[in-house]
């Protein structure tokens, strides 16, 4: 890891914007994946909305794929949507700037739950798609796979993940912090018209991660292709988060 500190007692919340009074939904991400790759700005820079600026690391550009299973979704005011509260994730984004806000851009959105994707397509902008995914203990770690072996779903992560070390905040200065603490993402509707979504969680509490990964296929989902060697890892137990509206710019 480039920059941990020991996790703060209790938890400092993050606030974004209007998000705490005017949230719209809750939900709770549950071990947490993050890989990243160093990537060429040349071809990401094709793949963002040209109001967005690509936010960089010491001159470097950004790429993630975070897995995850997403729990206890509910709209606010409402009870839990059937078969839409807990299934399996895998987006993949990268981190910009919208006139000096800094953000993340979902390059795609995957979930193996087909009412979940019906749901959120119906009800927000984001660019949900469906993916079958698995997630089983293998060893001292879990195996994970998302897609599957045809051209309708083909594979887009598969490999075995091992924690490693102990579990710490990023420490705020450090390349760590700058790739898993966001709280604000930029989402286009379908007509193009740009949105700003926030949310509000706890700092994430993360440790490094064994990587055994056989095969990354993003590049018919994303237009990028990417190795079996991330150039920084992390895994988190998760966080509970507020969802803000999205609010167009």
């Amino acid at each position: 890891m480039t920059g941990l500190v020991s996790p703060p007692s209790p938890p400092k919340r993050h606030v974004a914007l209007q998000c705490v009074r005017a949230w719209r939904w809750s939900q709770t991400w549950r071990n947490v994946l993050f890989l990243h790759w160093d990537v060429a700005d040349r071809r990401l820079r094709e793949l963002v909305p040209g109001a967005l600026e690509l936010d960089r690391w010491q001159g470097s550009v950004w790429v993630s794929a975070i897995a995850f299973r997403l729990a206890k979704v509910q709209l606010r005011g409402l009870p839990p949507i059937p078969l839409c509260t807990d299934f399996l994730e895998l987006n993949l984004r990268t981190y910009v700037r919208y006139r000096g806000q800094l953000g993340i851009y979902f390059l795609s959105m995957h979930a193996d739950s087909r009412v979940a994707v019906a749901a959120a397509r119906w009800l927000t902008p984001l660019p949900y798609r469906f993916a079958p995914m698995t997630c089983r203990n293998e060893r001292k770690g879990w195996h994970l796979r998302c897609g599957g072996n045809s051209a309708n779903w083909p594979v887009l992560l598969d490999g075995h993940f091992e924690e490693w070390g102990a579990a710490a905040c990023a420490n705020e200065n450090s390349l760590d912090a700058w790739l898993v603490e966001r709280y604000a993402a930029f989402v286009p509707d379908r007509r193009g018209r740009l949105h700003r979504m926030v949310c509000e969680h706890a700092p994430w509490v993360v440790s490094s991660v064994i990587c055994d990964i056989t095969r990354v296929g993003c590049e018919p989902a994303i237009g990028l292709l990417l190795g079996t060697t991330p150039s920084l890892c992390h895994l988190s137990t998760g966080v509970e988060s507020l969802i803000g509206p999205f609010e167009p710019l």
